[in-house]
């Protein structure tokens, strides 16, 4: 008759156990609701990032198997920034378990979607000259990133329709990823669609680039393809140097349709202010819409030899010198890329694209006559008639 009572009270002791629990639960509930979740998992990132992270909506979570954090129109920008960094109109990240404890001292991310990003890079710019010195790390992401219907604001020009993806990243391991877009500045509008594989993922490593695309401009419509492999380097420079990056080429095939042209061509590239460019190479035909060569017969078979070097400003606004032989025909120029861009969309065009230098041939065969050691300068056009 003793255990009696004692039989009695386990229904009041597995109440008061079901009650602790049910008040574990709310407060667990309570720390794990949407928005006070991702206010938290945001504040922690704005903090470390020096950034302000906002978003307008009804956020999303699950936690099995993994966390993930779903997040509609997120902003991010500098404290007191007059533009956002970025924005996005969904922002969803997937962490596995050891990240979020803290077990590792690696960055391991599972993916990353992005909705409609939009990418301001001067604020970017002004972002990072506000960051503390530290080393680049990349993170791992075990399944990847794609991007959907992204944007890309660069001063004068701007890339649309930004879609990009890959399927892992994992530091110094190679990674293939797949991109298309269309960049835009001014008149000019170039679509993108290509695969860019990299021996080594990070910020320097080979690769290879395989594009396709359309270029219009004005009355100019083209398709356009393009080989390009070598080797780029955007790692931290020294101290003191003027270039953020570089750019080994060891291919560059560019295929189109006249008035654009076609050419093959080696060289390399350094980023930044000043940008310089030096390319060198051979066009295998000369684009039916341009001015025909007055040259000897005895070159007209033969491709064309050219070599291209720029040094100025990040844009490409400044001129650039080009020369151009084939046989012991020469033609060294100065030209600037937008003017000759313009030159060839128009179907007015005059007979001698826009640039200045100087014409040479060991002799040159017009209208039946022959013309011995020739030399011919070129000057600027002069501007068309408004009558």
């Amino acid at each position: 008759m003793a255990d009696t009572p004692r039989k009695r009270r386990w229904p009041l002791y597995l109440a008061i156990v079901l009650a602790l629990l049910a008040i574990a639960g709310l407060w667990v509930n309570h720390q794990l609701e949407p928005h006070r979740l991702a206010r938290t998992v945001l504040d922690a990132l704005g903090e470390s990032q020096g950034l302000e992270i906002s978003f307008e909506g009804e956020p999303s979570y699950v936690l099995r198997p993994e966390p993930r954090l779903v997040l509609p129109n997120v902003v991010a920008r500098q404290p007191g920034a007059a533009a956002p960094l970025l924005t996005a109109a969904r922002i969803e990240v997937s962490l596995p378990w050891d990240t979020i404890r803290g077990g590792d001292d690696k960055v391991v991310i599972t993916r990353i979607e992005l909705d409609q990003p939009a990418l301001d890079l001067a604020a970017l710019s002004d972002w990072r000259e506000s960051r503390p010195e530290a080393p680049f790390e990349l993170p791992t992401l075990t399944q990847g990133v794609q991007v959907s219907n992204g944007r890309v604001v660069g001063g004068s020009w701007r890339i649309h329709a930004l879609d990009l993806e890959f399927a892992e990243l994992r530091p110094d391991q190679p990674l293939r990823l797949e991109t298309k877009a269309r960049f835009e500045r001014e008149t000019l509008s170039v679509e993108f669609d290509g695969t860019m594989s990299m021996q080594r993922a990070g910020l320097a490593s080979p690769f290879d680039l395989q594009a396709k695309g359309r270029l219009t401009q004005d009355e100019l419509d083209a398709p356009w393809s393009l080989a390009l492999a070598g080797d780029f380097d955007f790692s931290d420079p020294d101290a003191g140097s003027p270039s953020p990056g570089r750019l080994e080429i060891t291919k560059l095939s560019f295929e189109s349709q006249s008035p654009l042209p076609s050419f093959e061509a080696t060289g390399s590239a350094t980023f930044g202010e000043p940008t310089s460019l030096a390319l060198s190479g051979n066009m295998p035909k000369w684009p039916e819409d341009w001015p025909v060569l007055p040259e000897p017969e005895a070159n007209a078979g033969l491709p064309l030899a050219f070599s291209l070097a720029y040094d100025g400003a990040e844009d490409l606004s400044d001129p650039l010198s080009l020369e151009v032989t084939r046989g012991q025909t020469r033609l060294d120029a100065s030209l600037v890329i937008e003017e000759v861009q313009a030159w060839l969309a128009n179907e007015e065009r005059t007979p001698l694209p826009p640039m200045l230098g100087r014409f040479t041939a060991p002799s040159l065969e017009i209208e039946g006559f022959t013309l011995e050691n020739v030399q011919a300068d070129l000057v600027e056009p002069a501007p068309a008639s408004d009558e």
